[in-house]
């Protein structure tokens, strides 16, 4: 096949991704959209009338998944000299396989985040009733998010058995699909026969590997691999990784009875058991919030560029403090100096105090009457005077009795005296 091939009329190969016993994948690129897609195609020599039967089937119920962790499926077909393909979304990442081979083992909170998700992917599949039959490291994907992190995706559903009327009849018995060191029992048994608790079994082993890095049975060949899933328990996690909890080897264990009834029942229970050593997820960003993609162009400050920009600050600062002091007015010699206020005297009454008249007496208290209580004193006829002076009038006050009370007839004032009646 070269790069200029084209698949079902519209998508155009780029460059080969990978291979493997059962296809190649290929990047491609539809033409009519520009889209970039990862195409499957399966092997030549595997493309036998019940092989070809089985892929595209399978693979038409695989696009059907909706999970956020199964690789979409966005079309299928078969090439002229009948061999299948596939075509689903192209991802950013790497495979399980390449991240133990690379780190060997993964932390305890990462490994059980990855194998919960791959819970998650394959919860609906079996709802659906297919089952994937060939879960291992290299068809369990990381695949980048714009964002940061990474996301679990299930990959090639191509070996999946679908539960629908007339399908196990494509199965022989005696046929055997996978990877053993990954296969249940009853599975290498008969592939026709297996059930959910299958992928349940895979899951264990998945999660043993991560751990331990290292499958839960081994050997120098594949046939002493199987005879001890058949006869053996698998090795001790603990002996392997002694940090690993107990509780945690106890649910890889239950994972992988070789009686399926007495595994655990399904990927759901599975995902819940795996709970409490999940690391708390970070609270998403409010709506509108959600942090961009950083530019590759913009690199951050280091320390060199930090105590530079510090080191300005420092000189900026000082010259302000040192052009505030040039600038700002000398102050006053004891000379210039405002002298202090004196206390001002107090200004003399414009009106002298009026003094008692020795010559005038006060009247005597009038005796209250019986209808009034109240006292009103009469003002006293003035004395005479001499020959041309004015007489001054009394400043004593009426007193008013305490009391309040009905008054009394009003007196009239007596006519002052006038000096000047002598000389008519």
């Amino acid at each position: 096949m070269t790069a200029a091939q084209t698949y079902g009329g519209k998508y155009r190969v780029v460059r080969e991704l990978g291979r493997g016993g059962m296809g190649i994948v290929y990047e491609a690129v539809h033409e009519g959209l520009g889209s970039r897609v990862a195409l499957k195609k399966m092997a030549a020599d595997m493309a036998t009338p019940d092989n070809v039967a089985r892929f595209l089937r399978e693979a038409r119920a695989a696009a059907n998944l909706r999970s956020p962790h199964v690789a979409r499926v966005v079309d299928v077909g078969t090439t002229n000299a009948g061999v299948p393909w596939l075509v689903m979304e192209l991802l950013d990442g790497e495979d399980l396989a390449t991240a133990v081979a690379r780190r060997a083992t993964l932390p305890v909170d990462e490994a059980c985040r990855i194998v919960s998700e791959a819970c998650s992917a394959m919860a609906e599949a079996h709802a659906a009733g297919i089952v994937h039959r060939d879960l291992k490291p290299a068809n369990v994907f990381l695949a980048r998010l714009p964002g940061g992190g990474t996301t679990v995706k299930v990959l090639d559903f191509g070996l999946a058995k679908v539960h629908a009327s007339g399908d196990g009849a494509n199965t022989a018995s005696s046929t055997v699909f996978g990877t053993p060191e990954h296969m249940a029992p009853e599975q290498l048994k008969s592939a026709a026969s297996v059930d959910a608790r299958a992928d349940v079994w895979a899951l264990g082993v998945l999660l043993h590997e991560l751990l331990a890095g290292e499958p839960p049975f081994t050997g120098p060949d594949m046939r002493t691999v199987i005879t001890r899933i058949f006869t053996q328990p698998p090795a001790s996690l603990h002996d392997l990784r002694p940090d690993v909890p107990e509780r945690l080897a106890r649910v890889v264990l239950s994972c992988l009875e070789k009686e399926p009834s007495r595994r655990t029942p399904d990927v759901a229970t599975l995902a819940r058991a795996l709970v409490p050593f999940l690391a708390p997820k970070p609270a998403p960003p409010p709506s509108g919030m959600t942090r961009e993609p950083r530019d590759p162009d913009l690199v951050p400050w280091g320390t060199k560029e930090w105590t530079f920009a510090v080191g300005a600050c420092v000189v900026m600062l000082a010259l302000g403090l040192a052009t505030a002091r040039v600038t700002a007015p000398p102050a006053p010699s004891a000379a210039e100096r405002p002298a202090a206020p004196t206390a001002t005297p107090p200004a003399a009454p414009l009106l002298p105090p009026i003094e008692a008249d020795p010559d005038l007496e006060p009247d005597p208290e009038p005796t209250p009457s019986p209808e009034s209580s109240a006292n009103v004193a009469r003002p006293k006829e003035p004395a005479a005077v001499a020959s041309g002076a004015r007489p001054r009038p009394s400043v004593r006050p009426a007193t008013v009795s305490s009391v309040t009370t009905k008054p009394s007839a009003a007196v009239p004032p007596a006519k002052p005296h006038d000096p000047l009646d002598g000389r008519r």
